[in-house]
């Protein structure tokens, strides 16, 4: 299995592991919780919402856990919260450009080389199956 990008950026020493868990630290203050995504998109009204939440605080639980419980986290709720969620997330690489961990000019080449090996890994696994 090919290792995620970041991690190879660490095992080739482009990064250190303590930038990579900076970038993710920076990455995941930067993404909407659940609940923020509910409130912001409207996804139920302020009744509902206060319901959900106080529900969530006082079981001392997160806010999905508390949606499945109440009947409320179905499939097409979980594509709208994890598409807002999505769309206001940073990438990783992004977040490692801003904060000076790599200069984008180094990651070019380290991004092909990880292409040819994930190529390369594709190709051995469907000379397998075959």
């Amino acid at each position: 299995m090919v290792q995620p990008f970041a991690l190879y950026l660490v095992e080739r020493g482009v990064i250190s592991s303590r930038q990579l868990l900076d970038a993710y630290t920076q990455m995941m203050s930067e993404t909407p919780a659940v609940w923020e995504v509910l409130v912001q998109e409207k996804l139920f009204d302020e009744s509902q919402l206060l319901e959900i939440l106080t529900a969530q605080e006082m079981g001392g639980t997160d806010t999905i856990s508390v949606l499945r419980q109440m009947g409320l986290w179905q499939a097409s709720l979980e594509t709208k919260v994890l598409a807002a969620m999505n769309a206001r997330r940073v990438p990783l690489t992004v977040q490692l450009v801003q904060s000076g961990a790599i200069k984008l000019a180094d990651l070019t080449p380290v991004l092909d080389e990880y292409v040819v090996m994930v190529e390369e890994h594709r190709k051995q696994r469907e000379t397998l199956a075959s």
